[in-house]
């Protein structure tokens, strides 16, 4: 493989852009996207499946050996390890692609993406992760990367962790909205659990939720009181209402429209749950 390598050229630009956007990288920074998505790219060229030290097969994705990097004998800096354990623990990724999604995002938050790659040389296992034909299983090569990654650890990302939801199917990150109303026993809320996802089908006129219309049909409700709306809290909405019993209720919601058109990935939830598309869209489109 030529030390030119054509993934690694594109990360070199997507990082330059990045480091020219500082101070503060957000996930409205249009050089955002590109860079995670090459990353991966990089990440996934080359992988090996592999026996895992319990003596199962694991097939070739990433996400394995980059949850290996974390384990006490690799001795990993804290925030690697909680930036993994983050990943893991969260509810609202269901694949391990959606896993490695919200790893990387979470890595380049606590200034900690060049750690993983960095210890895998160090233990002297890329081998067994890598074919000697990918960017990581070749000797310069993964130099390179490694330097690029360190470059990432100088920045400054403020990232909202908590949008993840669509992390599994794309790295576009849908528009979020965190709300807080006044304490109630109802948000005035139908919902329809669909795909793990609870989805707005109506809202109930001059109810909490209906104010300056903050909550809209088509919008996901994320979070609530900031326990993750999964579909085993389906049947425990007012349970968490009341724990909050005469605080301020939040609601962490995903908005439908993105940038003037439906967000995507929801096109088929929304179809699902019945809700009229052309509708939604004229709404939208205004």
């Amino acid at each position: 493989m030529s030390v030119s390598d054509p993934l690694i050229k594109e990360l070199k630009g997507h990082t330059l852009l990045l480091v020219e956007s500082s101070p503060n990288i957000t996930d409205e920074n249009p050089g955002l996207t590109a860079f995670c998505d090459c990353l991966e790219r990089i990440l996934r060229c080359g992988v090996l499946a592999n026996i895992s030290s319990f003596g199962n097969f694991r097939p070739p994705d990433p996400w394995f050996w980059l949850e290996e990097m974390a384990e006490p004998k690799y001795q990993s800096l804290f925030s690697y390890q909680s930036s993994v354990e983050f990943a893991k623990s969260c509810s609202k990724v269901k694949t391990n692609r959606g896993r490695l999604r919200l790893l990387i995002r979470s890595c380049l938050a606590k200034r900690c993406m060049h750690i993983p790659v960095q210890l895998l040389i160090q233990c002297g296992e890329v081998r067994v992760y890598y074919s000697d034909k990918s960017i990581i299983g070749d000797g310069i090569l993964v130099e390179i990367l490694l330097s690029v990654l360190m470059l990432t650890s100088k920045l400054q990302f403020k990232l909202d962790l908590r949008n993840s939801r669509f992390l599994d199917e794309t790295w576009i990150l849908p528009k979020t909205k965190y709300l807080q109303f006044v304490p109630c026993n109802e948000l005035g809320l139908t919902l329809a659990f669909v795909d793990g996802k609870a989805l707005a089908i109506s809202v109930l006129p001059n109810s909490i939720a209906s104010e300056e219309d903050q909550i809209e049909v088509g919008d996901v409700l994320d979070e609530l009181n900031s326990v993750p709306i999964i579909p085993r809290v389906q049947g425990n909405l007012g349970s968490v209402l009341k724990k909050a019993a005469g605080l301020p209720v939040t609601a962490y919601i995903v908005k439908a429209d993105l940038k003037g058109q439906i967000y995507f990935p929801l096109l088929p939830v929304l179809t699902q749950a019945g809700v009229d598309i052309n509708q939604l869209k004229n709404k939208i489109t205004g």
